[in-house]
């Protein structure tokens, strides 16, 4: 059975979505779709798109991102509101970082860069409508409400084959990928993951799991690798109240070219910065002969550099940001203290602030990828 045969096995019943502004590549690919689905509803723009989502409720949306009247991440953001787990796969020649990193980050299943590569698409699809296929299994979440034991009810879960993510990161970066429950014995939860999400589970020699069929996430710690199968050996779950992925809490590490100067009634304070989100700052200051408190007010500016693009290269561009900001914690220690910080930025400078941890994340990536973790 060769590869179309098995694709279109799993994707006959189901309906897709196609969002396109350019005719020619709308045509082409249609033709290539109706040929897998049991019904292709094509759009020519965000707007557009976003009609056709309401009207006939698709399994799977596949779109572009830049398009007229609404682009494609205006789009994923409008479709979910209507329905928080839905399918998307992006398809553009628009694959740059920020882009990349933007589709990570809104959830999205897949990213394909253009010209489009058939089996790289082929391949999205099938893990998609694979998903599709478990989930439309129900599992009966009464039974697990009633479960009181957290490997029991991922013994249900693992009985259903249904996927469920995993969440990790590396200096501030999450890492995020589907992955499924293998066994469940006594004391350990065995599952299977993608390679990069093994190398952060063995790099933070814990994971944090999370699937609709949970209220709320659980932590779980790394007990062994097969280095032979790559399956992951994990035990002590551990209820969590917050999601580890949620982007106002995504803290990177920063770089050589951010500083800080604060600001305290008239006292300017020396730090080191630990990292940055885009609501948040956490540094570490010598010893001081005043207090501080929580909820006092302090004068930050933040000076940094992004990326422009000159000709066919990157240059330097020197960032300044100011602002107030309230202090959430002050940890007193014995040689430094530690600060965090809240500030609510405007538009512009929120997004000034926004592309530098893009780019940060981005490097960081890169680094780990790099990084040789034993398994």
């Amino acid at each position: 059975m060769n590869d179309l045969i098995k694709l279109k096995n799993i994707t006959q019943n189901l309906t897709i979505l196609y969002v396109e502004d350019s005719n020619a590549i709308l045509k082409q690919m249609s033709g290539y779709l109706e040929k897998l689905f049991k019904k292709v509803y094509i759009a020519k723009d965000g707007l557009e798109g976003l009609e056709r989502y309401k009207q006939n409720i698709p399994d799977i949306v596949l779109t572009d991102i830049t398009m007229p009247k609404m682009d494609g991440f205006d789009l994923i953001k409008s479709l979910q509101k209507i329905d928080p787990k839905i399918k998307i796969i992006i398809v553009s020649a628009h694959c740059d970082t920020e882009n990349l990193l933007d589709a990570i980050h809104l959830g999205v299943c897949d990213f394909i860069p253009k010209p489009v590569d058939r089996i790289l698409l082929g391949n999205a699809l099938f893990k998609v409508a694979n998903e599709l296929s478990y989930t439309s299994e129900v599992l009966d979440k009464d039974e697990l409400d009633k479960e009181d034991d957290l490997l029991k009810k991922f013994e249900i879960i693992s009985k259903q084959h249904s996927p469920i993510e995993f969440v990790n990161h590396y200096r501030g970066v999450p890492i995020i990928h589907d992955g499924y429950i293998i066994e469940v014995d006594k004391k350990n939860i065995i599952v299977h993951v993608p390679y990069i999400q093994t190398k952060s589970i063995s790099y933070e020699k814990f994971t944090v799991v999370e699937t609709p069929l949970f209220d709320n996430p659980v932590e779980l710690k790394l007990v062994a690798i097969d280095s032979a199968t790559r399956e992951i050996t994990l035990s002590s779950p551990n209820i969590l109240t917050f999601s580890p992925k949620t982007r106002k809490m995504v803290r990177v590490e920063i770089d050589d070219s951010f500083k800080t100067i604060l600001h305290y009634t008239g006292k300017k304070i020396e730090t080191t910065i630990k990292d940055i989100s885009l609501n948040s700052i956490s540094l570490i200051i010598k010893k001081i002969d005043f207090i501080i408190k929580e909820d006092d007010e302090i004068d930050l500016t933040m000076g940094f550099s992004t990326h422009i693009k000159v000709l066919n290269s990157l240059a330097q561009n020197s960032q300044r940001i100011s602002s107030k900001a309230k202090v959430l914690k002050f940890i007193e220690n014995d040689k430094e203290n530690e600060i965090v910080l809240l500030f609510d930025l405007p538009k512009n400078d929120e997004e000034t602030l926004g592309k530098y941890i893009v780019e940060r994340e981005f490097s960081i990536i890169k680094e780990f990828k790099s990084l040789n973790i034993e398994l």
